[in-house]
């Protein structure tokens, strides 16, 4: 933003965690801004706190901060969701991995039972 306040925003409110639910809001004017805004010849006279209370300007900062809170909410619901999407794909390949060793354990069961039927075909020749 160019105005020396690095990471900071203009806006000074009492409350941190919601800087728009106030009715007025104070702005700190950075010091080149007073003097670009004072160079004007004095057509502009702003001290360094101003007061804000347009109910416009109030209002959109309200859909700004309603904005945030639903993105936060949809990042939110996106991360759940991929959870659930990577749970079920490890649910699926679990299930898979268990058929495919059920169907091991089948087909050794059955080369066994040929197996036995096999010897079994000697027996009964005297009967």
């Amino acid at each position: 933003m160019g105005n020396g306040n690095k990471g900071k925003s203009p806006i000074n409110n009492e409350s941190e965690s919601s800087p728009f639910h106030a009715t007025s809001t104070t702005i700190r004017l950075s010091e080149s801004l007073r003097s670009g805004i004072s160079g004007l010849g004095g057509f502009l006279r702003l001290r360094d706190n101003i007061t804000i209370t347009d109910p416009k300007l109030i209002a959109a900062r309200q859909m700004v901060e309603d904005a945030l809170t639903a993105e936060r909410l949809a990042d939110k619901a996106l991360m759940e969701a991929r959870n659930k999407v990577r749970e079920a794909k490890e649910h699926v390949r679990n299930l898979e991995q268990e058929a495919h060793e059920e169907a091991m354990r089948a087909k050794a069961r059955h080369a066994e039972a040929k197996m036995v039927s096999k010897s079994a075909k000697g027996l009964g020749k005297y009967g």
